[in-house]
């Protein structure tokens, strides 16, 4: 932890002994809760595949997000970013919130026409204009997030820009290790990519795939002998919002695992997929109401295994200033009957959650 508090005061001596040279700037949020685990099934600690977990009962106050970040513009072509976060998932050693380093990347703008070029730790194209357009990562994560399909981060090199000048049609590929915020522990790599295509200001759509390299494994079937186990991810998002009146969003993604499963004696892909649709009416630039349901099957295409789950979620938003947004909202979450005929009950968590813009 020492480490990580000498990394913030140098950040933060850094950025005020040098504004009198460079353009640069602080921003940061936050969001936390007051949380009631209304229900939940008994065993709900070793159930698989859970989004909302926690004994029934639980409750009290938390943050799940913390951000401070610097934006450095070094010059009119390079530009720069470190971003601390926090949160009560990151904790340490002796159970407190925990501090990591989120984003640490440069920015080379218009390597060549209308396309910057990213190196270092950064957001990876998976989710993050599903997440952007539906504007409520306070309350919660997008599906792919949600479920760890793909990491929000990644240390990589990227490509990012426009095919026209309208900007109509644009695309991003990174090449990365594929091991999110953590250090490299291996030779195998990550390569993604994603096409948007925005007829209009109010329409988008976006395509995104990625192939992840993973090491072989040793087959279930035949000892001694070992078979890939790489995956691959392909998803679709198309979101339509008139700003200040209503939105609507629909996100689907399917993954595949080489060799994931054994069926009737044969090794077979195993193949995740998810659904998620979302809407927001707003009655004024105050006041909006929120709804989202997802659907997650993580062995689509294993009957042996009956693992399907539904998420519901609902919000209710007030925003009395711009920099704040308080919202009480609910989660449910159901699970299907397992495959020995087990029903397990489904999880409810109400909240009343707060997300504060602080610089």
């Amino acid at each position: 932890m020492k480490k990580i508090y000498f990394l913030l005061m140098f950040v933060f001596l850094f950025a005020v002994n040098s504004t009198a040279q460079i353009s640069g700037k602080f921003s940061g949020y936050m969001f936390g809760d007051y949380y009631y685990n209304v229900e939940r099934d008994t065993g709900i600690a070793n159930i698989p595949d859970v989004a909302i977990g926690g004994a029934r009962d639980l409750n009290g106050f938390e943050f799940r997000r913390i951000y401070l970040t610097y934006d450095n513009e070094i010059s009119s072509n390079f530009s720069a970013r470190v971003r601390l976060e926090a949160d009560q998932i990151a904790s340490t050693s002796d159970g407190k919130i925990g501090v990591f380093i989120k984003d640490a990347y440069v920015v080379w703008k218009n390597v060549f026409e209308g396309s910057n070029l990213i190196f270092g730790m950064q957001p990876s194209p998976s989710f993050e204009v599903s997440e952007s357009f539906w504007g409520f990562r306070f309350i919660e994560k997008t599906i792919m997030d949600l479920r760890g399909i793909t990491p929000s981060r990644d240390i990589a090199i990227a490509l990012r820009g426009r095919f026209d000048k309208e900007e109509k049609l644009r695309y991003w590929v990174m090449f990365g290790n594929g091991s999110g915020v953590r250090p490299e522990t291996d030779k195998y790599k990550r390569f993604y990519s994603w096409l948007q295509y925005s007829p209009s200001k109010d329409f988008t759509f976006t395509l995104y795939a990625d192939y992840n390299f993973r090491p072989k494994i040793t087959s279930p079937i035949a000892p001694g002998t070992t078979v890939p186990n790489s995956d691959y991810t392909v998803t679709a998002f198309a979101g339509y919002a008139n700003k200040d009146v209503y939105s609507f969003g629909i996100e689907a993604f399917q993954n595949f695992r080489e060799n994931g499963f054994v069926e009737n004696g044969q090794l077979k892909t195993l193949m995740k997929t998810g659904v998620s649709v979302s809407a927001t009416y707003f009655f004024s630039k105050q006041y909006s109401l929120m709804g989202r349901y997802d659907y997650f099957n993580p062995a689509m295409n294993n009957d042996a295994v009956k693992r399907q789950r539904n998420l519901f979620i609902t919000s209710f938003n007030y925003k009395p200033v711009d920099k704040l947004i308080l919202s009480p909202n609910l989660i449910i979450e159901t699970y299907q009957t397992t495959e020995t005929g087990r029903v397990i009950k489904p999880s409810v968590t109400g909240r009343f959650t707060v997300n504060y813009t602080f610089l």
